[in-house]
């Protein structure tokens, strides 16, 4: 039962399988063994109907019967919750026994004694995360005095305590003002707690630049692992805990996750079998959001808001039927009021676990749970894609709602009608009830937004997760091995360092430029020069030049920013008698060019082109507040609109790492409302950031700064702070994990890998007996295929020629249509770049063995 590490149990299951029942059971026999067993729950009415049970069970056993206690408002002296527990898991006694306490109260103890000794069984998935939101144009000081922050990631910033006597007054004062900052204060204080903030959003709120209190101040706690982890064992149960936030978040910090065996097994089924009974109705085909409710529309000469329109059809379709309803706070009143006269009742906000509403047949869900635009934000620079966050709070409210109903009782026949507000929640839940019916509430007629249908990406949230950390590894990889080539050509670091750091198909391609048999020998350049002065770039006379032995080598980060300001200092007749600077260092020994992409060794410093857009660069540095930057004129305009920025890093980068870097710089600025040149084309009314998308690679030149031509002193601006730092940045990506898009179902890992070279055939031909396999997936029989197959060719296992004739033969026999047979296979050999690697190892064990 021990948790090793960061493992998590598991029991995710459709509502009303019986999870709680079983968890009840098993909690009473663990204590009869003598383990302790705490239950944590949502509620207290979840605690109300769950403990008489336990008590029950317990007091029948033919033994001893098992202790079971409840610890929480109506039972402890008032504020005297906290104190009672901590008092008993002081002192528990040596014998088994059960405790139920509130999610709340076991997340807010100060410190738990021996949790080695405790199981835990958290009855619902708790909210991982606490977001703080809070107008504070003159009294952010409250909080901002007592924390510090540091860089994370492209966009966030990790908050630390430097007060900790202020933020404790915060956390349990009783002052009324202090009483606003109590939740964040906690978290900030809690271990088990990372709090994070939108670096713009902090910065401008300390400066004042709020503007007059416009907008508010964003904090956001994130629960660890080790809030459970630090027991002898941690069951989270849940209705569908793979599409959780909890789950989402987890995966990214490394949790593992294991299902509980003996408790799925107990439950009583897998899937609802009770589809037939349900009937969903949905009011507009456009996703459904507060601003879109209040919207008024004119019915019958009567001016509504969309939310009561659509309360008063869901109305006419129950008709004189007792129903359940939920809405938004907001609307709560007006709600009650048009509902006085008919049988509704409202359901809590928290409505998980709940078991007296199941003899309604009815239930109407216009309500809608988008989290705010920031916390959106915040929740994708950690990977979970707007799809994702919108099935697990949206979707998974409107799904806790509606099984509330009698669509619990698994003896009903009655059947249920559900209305909810858009078409993607009603086809969300009606994925959940195979059988169902799903039709549009007819008479509701709502503006159409125009949105894109939904495209997944990933056969399931366990692929996503694996494809978030194989990039991590891989660019982690790049950030290392840019950051040791002058050790190993120096001969200081041994080249068996650079065979650990072969994570990516750069660094496997690029090893000839490395003298690894001879480190005294090399055919390019000596890099031992890197360990005492600063490359800063390449210059080159015009875009056409290709010489590559223009370096420019510096002492420091401010050495090269004083000499950029030399340079804007200077006159140039145009902007083609400039000299061009690229951030790489070019080996033209490599492949047929001498500064392409192929040729790239080592990059230093981000540079972007910013043209032809909306953005003003003191809007640009806003968003970056604490790193050091140079934004500088063309040579063509004094516009701040058209500049040229640079930023420098704390090291070496290579390719794929200056892509992503440059990525998640673009990614920032869109989540600040501005729109690529692309999207300008295509239509959009957003403001344009204007970021060239062609200049965002290592080979790219950037002219350097000069006057104006219009005889103008232009501008030259420099930002104190922090240089980029490319090891957080790779390791707290941003940007959401593309894979390719013939994946569209798990592909399970079942077949033996080869252990040496003579194996590599075998193994092929069974990777292409399975592309017909229709359980498996065609089209991922053939992805997965091609992408094993191309990586040991390249790590010369097998013949690429070879590869391909047979993948198109086995994809034809398969009966695959043409148009799919290229675009998959050449996806899988693009992708196999990143498993060159793994065969490289057991390509050198069949050679020795040979």
């Amino acid at each position: 039962m021990e948790i090793k590490g960061k493992r998590i149990l598991t029991v995710s299951s459709p509502a009303s399988a019986g999870k709680t029942d079983a968890a009840v059971t098993y909690a009473v026999d663990m204590a009869a063994k003598g383990h302790k067993v705490i239950i944590a729950q949502p509620t207290k009415t979840c605690i109300d109907e769950w403990f008489a049970k336990a008590k029950e069970r317990a007091s029948s056993r033919r033994k001893k019967p098992v202790p079971v206690y409840r610890f929480d408002s109506s039972t402890c002296e008032e504020g005297q919750v906290i104190t009672t527990i901590m008092g008993h898991l002081k002192c528990p006694g040596e014998e088994g026994q059960v405790l139920f306490l509130t999610q709340q109260a076991l997340l807010r103890l100060p410190y738990f004694h021996r949790p080695e000794h405790w199981h835990v069984i958290v009855d619902e998935i708790p909210a991982p995360d606490v977001m703080f939101c809070k107008h504070l144009p003159h009294n952010h000081e409250i909080i901002t005095s007592a924390i510090t922050w540091q860089d994370f990631s492209a966009d966030n910033v990790k908050v630390a305590a430097t007060d900790n006597a202020k933020l404790r007054r915060l956390a349990d004062g009783d002052d009324a003002v202090d009483a606003e900052f109590r939740t964040i204060a906690r978290a900030i204080l809690d271990p088990d707690y990372d709090v994070f903030a939108i670096r713009e959003n902090i910065e401008r709120t300390v400066a004042g630049d709020t503007e007059n209190g416009k907008y508010p101040l964003y904090l956001f706690g994130v629960l660890k692992p080790s809030a459970f982890t630090k027991f002898a064992s941690a069951i989270i149960m849940g209705a569908h805990f793979e599409e959780s936030l909890l789950h989402h978040l987890w995966a990214v910090q490394g949790a593992v996750f294991e299902p509980h065996s003996q408790l799925n097994k107990a439950l009583r089924f897998q899937q609802h079998q009770n589809g037939h009974r349900v009937s969903i109705h949905y009011l507009a085909e456009d996703s459904w959001s507060k601003k879109l409710g209040g919207k008024k529309v004119t019915v019958d000469g009567t001016e509504i808001s969309n939310t009561i329109l659509g309360l008063t059809k869901a109305a006419e379709l129950v008709g004189d039927q007792p129903f359940l309803y939920q809405v938004n706070k907001d609307v709560e009143d007006a709600a009650e009021e048009f509902f006085a006269q008919l049988p509704a009742t409202a359901l809590p906000h928290k409505p998980h676990g709940m078991n007296k509403f199941s003899d309604f047949h009815n239930v109407v869900v216009v309500a809608s749970f988008l989290p705010t635009p920031m916390q959106c934000r915040f929740l994708s620079n950690f990977g979970i894609t707007p799809d994702q966050i919108r099935d697990a709070i949206c979707h998974q409210a409107v799904y806790q709602a509606v099984m509330r109903c009698s669509l619990r009782d698994l003896h009903c026949d009655v059947p249920v009608r559900v209305v909810v507000t858009d078409v993607s929640v009603a086809q969300w839940l009606a994925d959940q009830f195979p059988g169902c019916t799903m039709v549009q509430a007819p008479g509701v007629q709502l503006a159409k937004k125009g949105k894109g249908h939904r495209i997944r990406l990933h056969a399931d949230n366990s692929a996503r997760v694996r494809a978030y950390r194989k990039r991590q590894d891989e660019q982690m990889g790049e950030v290392e091995l840019a950051n040791i080539l002058p050790g190993i050509q120096n001969g200081k670091i041994s080249p068996l360092r650079l065979a650990n750091n072969i994570y990516s198909p750069i660094v496997t391609s690029k090893h000839d430029h490395l003298p690894l048999a001879d480190t005294s020998a090399s055919d390019f350049m000596d890099l031992s020069i890197l360990e005492r002065e600063l490359f800063a770039g390449t210059l080159f006379r015009h875009i056409r030049d290709t010489n590559t032995t223009r370096h420019l080598f510096l002492k420091s980060m401010g050495d090269m920013i004083e000499w950029l300001r030399h340079c804007h200092g200077r006159t140039c007749q145009d902007k083609h008698s400039n000299f061009l600077i690229s951030p790489t260092l070019f080996n033209p020994t490599l492949g047929d060019k001498s500064r392409g992409r192929e040729n790239a060794v080592i990059t230093w410093g981000i540079w972007l082109d910013i043209d032809d857009g909306d953005m003003p660069y003191h809007a640009f540095a806003k968003m970056f507040a604490g790193k050091a930057m140079v934004v500088y004129n063309t040579a063509s305009s004094t516009n701040d609109t058209r500049y040229r920025v640079f930023m420098p890093t704390t090291g070496y980068m290579m390719a794929e790492t200056y892509d992503s870097i440059c990525k998640q710089i673009i990614k920032v600025v869109q989540s600040n409302g501005y729109c690529s040149p692309r999207q300008r084309k295509r239509g959009s009314a957003k403001p344009c950031h204007g970021i060239d998308p062609t200049k965002l690679s290592v080979e790219n030149m950037m002219y350097l700064p000069c006057k104006p031509m219009d005889g103008s002193d232009g501008f030259f601006r420099v930002y104190d702070g922090d240089p980029i730092n490319p090891t957080l940045w790779v390791q707290n990506n941003i940007l959401p994990v593309d894979m390719p898009p013939p994946v569209l179902i798990a592909v399970p890992d079942e077949l033996p890998m080869p252990e040496d070279h003579s194996h590599a055939a075998a193994y092929f031909e069974k990777l292409v007996a399975a592309i017909g396999d229709v359980v498996l997936g065609r089209n991922c029989g053939l992805y997965r295929a091609s992408l094993h197959g191309f990586a040991m060719a390249s790590a010369g296992l097998l013949d690429t020629w070879m590869v391909e004739t047979r993948l198109e033969q086995a994809a034809f026999a398969a009966g695959l249509e043409k148009r799919e047979i290229g675009p998959t296979i050449g996806s899988g050999r693009y992708n196999s770049r990143n498993q060159i690697g793994r065969y490289l190892g057991w390509a050198a064990r069949g050679n020795a063995a040979a």
